[in-house]
């Protein structure tokens, strides 16, 4: 696969990836599990999967599953005049 090639699929793949987690919350998938839904090689899944993982749209939890990565916000103080 030419470097275009694997760029595209690759986008493709997380493009994919983005809009599962996003349809169904508390989505947890193995690496093997997102190589099959992308219909994808290993190598491609991987890069897909760390690009999401360093913009921290995934996570991998505990058991070692892909999840959202939901970062919980305090809410601001507000000081009233």
């Amino acid at each position: 696969m030419d470097k275009q090639s694997a760029s595209c699929a690759i986008t493709e793949c997380r493009r994919r990836i983005c809009a599962e987690f996003r349809e169904m919350p508390g989505l947890q998938l193995t690496r093997e599990q997102l190589r099959r839904l992308c219909a994808v090689d290993g190598d491609v899944c991987d890069l897909a999967l760390e690009q999401l993982e360093s913009t921290h749209f995934l996570r991998r939890s505990r058991k070692g599953t892909f999840v959202r990565d939901v970062e919980v916000t305090k809410p601001m103080d507000i000081k009233v005049a």
